[in-house]
């Protein structure tokens, strides 16, 4: 660099220093001032590097200024010196690298080399995978809530490795040896255990196209062998599939000069997209009215033009987050969410506080003291947040699992905030807990600066889980709160802190009411004995069944009677509307949210004797209620010979406890543990729960005992039909939570000054062992009888189908029938996941369409759910669609044939249905997401047994899934736990490179953070060579409850 010699380059420090006039009097004006500059300006590089004067030559030195000399030690005698600091266990976790698979890619220990197979593992942006158990099945809808992206060999997809920061263009080459197989626009072969693409594009290219490089890939290999040939270069290679790597460049150019025919526009997207002050919900095709009208009206848009719609938005790293990712870029439930204006602007404000809070630290040379920044907004909030965090820790301790920790109850000051402060509280309750963020963007270090500047952290880690714990010290979120509620972001809804979800009721309730569709035409079953077999502490009582008699001996009517609220409740109303925003109950322990909450609509009723109660109470199975009813006849041999829809009117209900029930008709009970198997904290007082009169089967009369023993039998027959065609034998029992929150200190929960702090809630964690095969068989019939009823008709309701639609049903019944049914059959052996997804990945798992099709993994050629509609918005459509239908039959006195929309009866289209379909969907991963955050429980009660109550298992076993990115993934033998086991933790029992899938090793707790999900454990003893594994976890019967 040329200079004078009369006006050397100066440090702005030490010019600073020499010269008072220029010292910093206002930082915040001043550095407002340099950093509206443009990135780069030479302008802004002079004010921080150089400094050029003439006025200040007299008290200045004339040549640079030289650091102060030191003595000259050597390098080697300074490291020496410098390592006596660490003891062997120090340096080895200095030293370890990153193995965790935490959110953030940017840590200086992680090896982002993209030439590494360990990197190959996908980012998970669906929130649906990143923040919901592994486990395909959910609940009481294990069987029927399978839902995997699809995956057809020869796809064209894009995803994010961990180890490269850009997107990847590749071929899906299939799902074999436990991995999907990618061969990539660079011509590099990649295996995954995820699936999670951003962007696909169905049957890109023909399954032949794919032979040269199949060819080169050991299909009966296993991950370690996967695993050696990457790392040591064997396999495909550019050559083998460069015609692949043709066809993607090609696709890829031709998106690109899309996108710079329409640069001016989607350059432009977010301020042509956003709402000012609300999030807003848009797919591709909605989209390309915006930016490429020319295509507006077009049946199929060219997926060029949505991959250049998509490309553009995913460089926007704030506006625009996509809700669950389509399987296919033509499927209209590729919906983004956009950020409103006001929101956007909050961030990049916060963004450009902490911009010059870092200018001033470099300014000066060391971190800015209180005086320094005490007029500034981030100085105003650190003062305040510092003092909230002072109160909390009086009584309560901050810890690294993602929460912090009292053992009793208390209060904390209750103050507010200051001006602008609330901007950088709402950033941080963003950054931290609603998974806004993209792994690498800029904002992570605004975060993280924050959090750094308050002082209370010590050297970090300046994480969101320590934010998500930040924010629980300064009173903001409950110190239970699960976390998974917030990254899981509802459109619509609000959440309640310590609750539910909150939505906006219609103001007028009587308004989306109607008379009973249904009243002059319902059968009156009389005395009939209605079953309703439900848990004695459940309210909401949905479904019931019944058994009539024909003049066949070996023939019955097998009545299925469900909740009818569709016959009350206008199908177009404010009322749909609100149920549509959570189309699906939240069964979440401790945050039970309702689709009808059971105090919506009191005194909104027509019918004046039912004003009383509310919506769910009235229609809520019981004595003298309504039903719509689903019949069908079947033989001993679980034929069905005859089926029918009609309304009706309940007078004997018999209310029954499933686990009585299992055992009255001999059913196998499941033989997992039924011990607890852990609980943590005090049970609070108990409270009056209220009961319905519970009768035992024992207790019933002779002829109620046979109908009863009788509906068992027949529903074993319709499942052995349904296992002959496929269907899953047995699943995975599921940990069942149990939590209980005390009530805070009467005296604070009374004053308005202070937050109250309950004691910590008691949580139990156990295996739910309730399980009755007379209730799952019936509500699987009677949503097969609803799809027939319906197609039949040619009426559009929402079926539940497979993804690949049959195409690969020889080979799923072949893979059922000759390994997977003799395998669990008889239900003495767990499910195996690894199983499930061989078996998923023919099928390509479930979906919603107007069209019915097959479901093989129950068994059926059709199905849709209509058992629950009182708690699920799906099922109220198929009742809505089914009343409108039997309305019109009455009034004509002959079935509808073949409906199409232009004859006007039913309450929705095929059109309409079709544009409520894309959100449903969304909606209802995001309920099943959200009821599989039961984990973050279990978590929560593990890392409280194990750091504070010392009621932990001492040791567990892990047993090795995986090697991933350098580090052994595998669960423990409590609640299925996923946990990781870093080389570092072997603790020199086996070599990393010598431990094989299946292995097995006696480890203990070495961390827990809930936020993020992550166990990890260090190994105790190696069990590889044990000549006594301990038998498998048995399971339950299949059961198939809708």
């Amino acid at each position: 660099m040329l200079q004078s010699r009369a006006r050397p380059l100066l440090c702005s420090q030490c010019l600073a220093r020499s010269s008072p006039r220029l010292a910093v009097r206002n930082p915040e004006i001043r550095l407002r001032s340099w950093i509206s500059l443009p990135r780069g300006s030479c302008v802004a590089q002079r004010r921080l590097t150089t400094a050029s004067t003439t006025s200040h030559r007299a008290n200045s030195p004339t040549q640079v200024v030289e650091p102060r000399q030191s003595s000259r030690v050597p390098i080697r005698d300074q490291l020496l010196e410098w390592e006596k600091g660490f003891t062997k266990e120090q340096a080895k976790a200095l030293y370890a690298p990153d193995v965790s698979f935490s959110y953030l890619l940017n840590d200086i220990g992680r090896d982002e080399s993209t030439d590494d197979p360990n990197n190959d593992e996908f980012i998970t942006l669906n929130l649906t995978a990143s923040n919901a158990a592994d486990s395909p099945f959910v609940g009481e809808d294990a069987d029927i809530s399978v839902s995997t992206p699809r995956r057809s060999p020869g796809d064209l997809v894009e995803f994010k490795p961990r180890g490269v920061r850009n997107p990847v263009l590749a071929i899906y080459l299939g799902f074999f040896g436990q991995r999907h197989h990618f061969f990539t626009v660079a011509g590099r072969w990649m295996a995954s255990m995820a699936y999670s693409p951003l962007f696909s594009v169905s049957n890109f290219v023909d399954s032949a196209e794919l032979s040269s490089v199949l060819s080169k890939i050991p299909s009966n290999g296993d991950p370690m062998l996967f695993e050696k040939m990457r790392l040591t270069r064997v396999g495909p290679s550019r050559v083998d599939g460069a015609n692949l790597v043709d066809k993607m460049v090609e696709f890829r150019t031709a998106s690109e000069l899309l996108q710079q025919s329409k640069l001016h526009k989607l350059d432009r997207a977010q301020s042509l997209l956003e709402d000012p002050t609300s999030r807003r919900y848009m797919s591709l095709f909605d989209m390309v009215a915006t930016f490429f009208p020319e295509y507006k009206n077009h049946e199929e848009v060219p997926p060029q033009v949505l991959y250049a719609i998509h490309s553009a938005l995913s460089r926007d790293e704030l506006g625009f987050h996509p809700l669950g990712p389509s399987r296919d870029c033509h499927r209209r439930d590729h919906i983004y969410e956009i950020l409103p204006k006001r929101q956007i602007k909050l961030i990049e404000k916060v963004g450009l506080l902490t911009r010059e809070y870092a200018y001033l630290s470099a300014l000066n040379g060391r971190v800015p003291q209180a005086k320094d920044v005490a007029n500034t907004t981030l100085g105003i909030f650190l003062q305040e947040a510092r003092e909230r965090v002072r109160h909390s820790r009086k009584i309560r301790t901050w810890t690294p699992h993602g929460f912090v920790y009292h053992a009793d109850s208390g209060s904390i000051p209750r103050l507010m905030w200051s001006g602008n402060a609330q901007h950088i509280v709402l950033f941080l309750k963003w950054w931290a807990s609603n998974d806004l963020f993209d792994p690498r963007s800029r904002f992570h270090a605004s975060g993280a600066l924050i959090l750094r500047a308050t002082g209370l952290y010590g050297d970090g880690p300046f994480d969101q889980t320590t934010a998500w714990t930040f924010l629980q010290e300064l009173g903001l979120i409950p110190p239970w709160e699960v976390p998974s509620r917030y990254k899981i972001r509802f459109p619509d809804t609000g959440i309640i802190p310590g609750g539910g979800l909150r939505r906006k009721v219609p103001e007028d309730i009587g308004e989306s009411r109607r008379p009973d569709i249904a009243a002059d035409s319902r059968r009156d079953f009389g005395d009939s004995p209605v079953f309703c077999i439900d848990a004695k502490t459940t309210t909401l009582i949905d479904d019931g069944i019944s058994l009539e008699r024909t003049e066949h001996p070996d023939e019955f009517w097998i009545h299925i009677h469900v909740a009818d609220p569709a016959s009350g409740i206008e199908p177009n109303s404010e009322l749909r509307s609100f149920m549509e925003t959570l189309p699906d109950n939240i069964y979440l322990p401790g945050h039970f949210s309702a689709m009808l909450p059971s105090d919506l609509g009191k005194g909104s009723s027509p019918d004046a004797q039912a004003s009383g109660r509310s919506i769910a109470d009235e229609y809520s199975l019981r004595p003298d209620g309504p039903a719509l009813t689903f019949s069908a006849r079947v033989n001993q041999s679980g034929d069905i010979l005859d089926y029918k829809l009609e309304p009706s009117i309940l007078r004997n209900i018999v209310y029954m406890e499933p686990q009585r029930v299992s055992e009255f008709c001999n059913e196998p009970l499941p033989l997992v543990d039924n011990r607890t198997l852990l609980t943590t904290g005090a049970p609070p007082e108990p409270t009056d729960a209220p009961e319905r009169p519970m009768i035992a089967p024992h207790a019933l009369d002779p002829a109620s005992q046979e109908d009863l023993l009788q509906l068992s039998k027949l529903g074993e027959a319709l499942r052995q039909r349904r296992l002959s065609k496929g269907a899953w034998p047995t699943f995975p029992p599921q940990p069942s939570v149990k939590v209980e929150f005390h009530k805070p200190p009467a005296e604070a929960a009374k004053d308005v000054d202070v937050i109250p702090i309950a004691a910590p809630p008691y949580i139990q964690i156990a295996y739910d062992t309730v399980a009755c095969s007379v209730v799952s068989n019936a509500m699987v019939l009677a949503g097969e009888i609803a799809a027939r009823w319906c197609s039949s008709r040619g009426i559009p309701i929402p079926y539940r189908r497979d993804v690949n639609l049959g195409e690969s049903h020889n080979e799923a019944m072949k893979l059922m029938t000759e390994e997977l049914l003799p395998k669990y059959k008889d239900g003495s052996t767990a499910s195996s996941r690894a199983d499930i997804n061989r078996l998923l990945a023919l099928t390509g798992g479930s979906e919603a369409s107007l069209t019915p099709g097959p479901f093989f993994i129950l068994g059926l050629d059709m199905y849709a759910k209509a058992t629950s509609p009182l708690r699920r918005f799906a099922d109220t459509i198929v009742h809505w669609q089914i009343h409108a239908a039997l309305a019109h039959e009455r009034q004509t006195g002959a079935p509808i044939e073949a409906y199409t929309d232009d004859m006007g009866i039913l309450p929705f289209t095929s059109a309409s249905l079709q544009d409520m379909l894309p959100m449903l969907q969304i909606r209802e991963k995001m309920a099943r997401a959200l009821n599989q955050s039961v984990y973050d429980w279990i978590l929560h009660a593990l890392a409280r047994a194990w750091r504070f109550e010392g009621t932990a298992p001492k040791s567990f076993i892990f047993t090795v899934d995986a090697r991933v990115s350098g580090t052994l993934l595998g669960r423990l033998d409590f609640c299925d736990v996923k946990a990781l086991l870093p080389p570092a933790h072997l603790n020199d029992l086996t070599l990393y490179a010598d431990v094989k899938t299946g292995d097995r090793f006696e480890v203990q707790l070495s961390q827990i953070n809930v936020h993020t999900r992550e166990v990890t454990v260090e190994a105790l003893s190696y069990l590889k060579d044990d000549a006594n594994p301990p038998p498998p976890l048995p399971v339950a019967s299949a059961t198939a409850h809708a």
